[in-house]
């Protein structure tokens, strides 16, 4: 892609691609050619070419959430995974990933106020050792 997240998941099980677009659409393009440059002669093997689908899920309404949503796809994704539901299966809403970005956003402002504070101790400690 350029400026705009999708996620392309390969499942070897299915032999299959899935893309997740938060805007329907918007990386069919790459994500198909992504697929093309993977291919090498392994896959002309008895199971065949892999398949590809894309998905119908949640769509973002602003031009700036891509990054939130592709995380919340994952997270759905790999609970799936690990519960052993269909990985094109989710229960999300777009609500979802605007917490999610909220989320992110405090805990980013937190780490980084929490690194101001550990450089002024680290530059008072500087101090104290050479006076």
């Amino acid at each position: 892609g350029g400026t705009h997240w999708s996620l392309l998941m390969f499942c070897k099980k299915e032999n299959k691609y899935y893309h997740y677009d938060p805007i329907e659409g918007k990386n069919i393009d790459h994500a198909k050619e992504l697929v093309v440059n993977t291919l090498d002669l392994n896959n002309f093997g008895w199971r065949g070419l892999p398949e590809y689908q894309e998905i119908k899920c949640p769509q973002q309404e602003n031009s700036y959430d891509c990054g939130p949503y592709i995380m919340v796809y994952i997270q759905e994704i790999t609970n799936n995974i690990v519960s052993g539901k269909e990985l094109n299966r989710y229960h999300l809403n777009r609500d979802d990933a605007t917490k999610f970005r909220e989320q992110l956003k405090e805990i980013i402002q937190y780490r980084i106020s929490k690194t101001k504070i550990v450089e002024i101790h680290i530059e008072e400690a500087k101090k104290d050792q050479q006076g």
